[in-house]
Order: structure tokens, then C-alpha cells, then sequence
């Protein structure tokens, strides 16, 4: 590998063709690219360089979601309401989409019934854990805090306010949406 030190980002070369993109989309630009910032090829053709097919992104996230766009697009589906679901391949509403508790992205790439069904199966390797987890939360409701946050309990749950008004109303969509699948 060469080392072209006149260039700001000092982009190790393993052939010239390797980082033509990005050379092109410099030049398109006037400038070296930001720090942190990639080139997506719009066809998603390593070896198509021309400038109409290149967008220059911020970061990798970006990136990515252009990538997760173009997959949903490609699938049939809309990027803005609907995801699909790496496990299964279907394309999925996002609120048929697994949720995280805490963190920048809420959604998970599994859908609901595959994340469902990919915690029973761990559970079934690891009955020890069930244990575990069932005494956990024993202990909780005994000590009346919230299993997942601490705050202390509603009166006879296992949960706070929060937590138990957000599981209410998960429960509710569930049933409106089947009740909606029977009717329809």
C-alpha cells in the first residue's frame, strides 16, 4: 500500500481505482471531504464513478440509511412507514417493528413476532436464565420498584406509572390491530 501524504486524510491506496470516488466527489466538491463523511454510489455499483451517480454523506449513519432505504424501496415498499425485517425478509409497518428500552435508535431491525420468537429459543438454551430472570423479578415486586427503571411500583404490579401505562397501551394497539386484521 502506498500513503499519499499530500492528501489532508492521508488515504492508504491499495490500487488507484480503489478510492477514485472519493478523489472524484473532491473534486466535484472543490475541497478534501470532511472528517468522517463517505461517498455512497447512488446504483450501488462499485466501479460506476461518475459524478451524477455519487452522494457525498455526512457520517455512517447516514450512509447506512440510505442503504436501508434503497432495500425497503427495492422490496416494494415506502422507507417512511415500513422497515424490513433482517430475520424473516418481510417488509414490516414500523410500529410491527421490535423497540429498544433505551439508546439513539429506537427500532431493531427484527420484527416483533421474530424478536418474540428469538427470545423464546435463547430461553430454551438457557432454562437457567429463565430461573433467574423469574426470580429477579420476583425480588422486584417484593421490594415494589419498577424491574426496569427503579422508580417505585404501582400498588399490586411489578411496574411504575410509566412503564405499566406504556405496556397498557402496547396491549391496546395489539388488540386494535388484530380486532382490525379480523374485521378487514
Amino acid at each position: 500500500m502506498t500513503r499519499r501524504p499530500e492528501h489532508p486524510k492521508g488515504y492508504r491506496f491499495a490500487t488507484k481505482a480503489q478510492r477514485l470516488h472519493v478523489a472524484i466527489a473532491e473534486r466535484a466538491l472543490g475541497h478534501p471531504l470532511p472528517r468522517g463523511s463517505e461517498v455512497h454510489h447512488v446504483n450501488e455499483d462499485k466501479h460506476d464513478n461518475r459524478p451524477s451517480n455519487l452522494v457525498i454523506c455526512q457520517d455512517r449513519a447516514y450512509h447506512a440509511l440510505l442503504h436501508l432505504r434503497r432495500r425497503v424501496m427495492l422490496a416494494g415498499g415506502n422507507p417512511n412507514t415500513q422497515r424490513l425485517c433482517y430475520m424473516c425478509g418481510q417488509l414490516r409497518r414500523l410500529d410491527e417493528m421490535g423497540r429498544r428500552l433505551s439508546g439513539p435508535r429506537p427500532l431493531t431491525s427484527q420484527c416483533l413476532a421474530c424478536c418474540t420468537a428469538t427470545g423464546k429459543r435463547w430461553f430454551q438454551r438457557h432454562p437457567e436464565a429463565r430461573l433467574a430472570r423469574k426470580a429477579q423479578y420476583q425480588a422486584w415486586r417484593l421490594a415494589g420498584v419498577c424491574g426496569m427503571c427503579g422508580e417505585p411500583t404501582v400498588s399490586g404490579k411489578s411496574k411504575c406509572l410509566k412503564h405499566f401505562l406504556q405496556a397498557r397501551e402496547q396491549r391496546y394497539r395489539r388488540e386494535r390491530r388484530q380486532s382490525k386484521g379480523q374485521l378487514g
